[in-house]
């Protein structure tokens, strides 16, 4: 090994074509991402489409309460209204 050189004189700065970086490998190609954006695009698209339909139905149910409340509270005045004359008779009667 007449080449090799003591500790204290190697160079500290190295060869000019020696490599600082190792070989790189090849890189593969980005994965295509337009993809999966799409997908998800059209997933928010289907749960804001399904949400809309869902409050109108909310809304529809709502409606259909109000107005059944509202024909409850009829059917109820007409019986207090039944129930008041029929005492309102009975008591008119016995005098």
């Amino acid at each position: 090994m007449p080449d090799a050189r003591p500790p204290e004189r190697r160079p500290i700065v190295p060869d000019p074509d020696t490599s600082l970086t190792r070989a790189r490998r090849p890189s593969q190609p980005m994965p295509r991402l337009w993809p999966l954006r799409l997908i998800v695009f059209l997933l928010v698209i289907a749960l804001g489409a399904v949400t809309w339909f869902a409050w109108q139905e909310h809304q529809r149910f709502e409606d259909q309460l109000r107005q059944l409340t509202g024909e409850m509270s009829n059917v109820h005045a007409r019986f207090d209204a039944e129930e008041a004359g029929a005492t309102a008779w009975k008591v008119s009667s016995r005098a």
